[in-house]
């Protein structure tokens, strides 16, 4: 339910704010600033802010991409598998960022 509200407002509301730059971002780090500057827009944007996010965003981009990785080698690259990757990265981190104080979301997915 959650996910399914998160993404009505990035494809109506922050459609060409948030949702289309996300969907061309080459690094963690643009998409982590688009996320936070563009969709949140928390009190605290100070670069010190920005930095602490897309390096936290970076460690599940790359725990989870060596996962993917794995996984695809298993499989022989099929591609639903790592359509089912991305989908558990975004969860993963959804729920730490429910369980955090701050409930930023940090990575890209795609």
């Amino acid at each position: 339910m959650q996910l399914a509200f998160l993404m009505q407002e990035l494809t109506t509301g922050y459609k060409s704010s948030c949702y289309a730059p996300l969907l061309a971002v080459k690094s963690v780090r643009e998409a982590s600033d688009i996320f936070m500057l563009k969709f949140e827009k928390p009190a605290n944007i100070t670069t010190a802010a920005q930095e602490k996010r897309a390096a936290e965003g970076q460690r599940f981009f790359d725990e989870f991409t060596a996962a993917a990785s794995k996984l695809e080698e298993k499989t022989e690259g099929v591609t639903s598998s790592m359509t089912h990757v991305k989908i558990s990265i975004f969860v993963k981190e959804l729920e730490a960022a429910l369980n955090r104080k701050d409930g930023y979301i940090m990575a890209a997915y795609g």
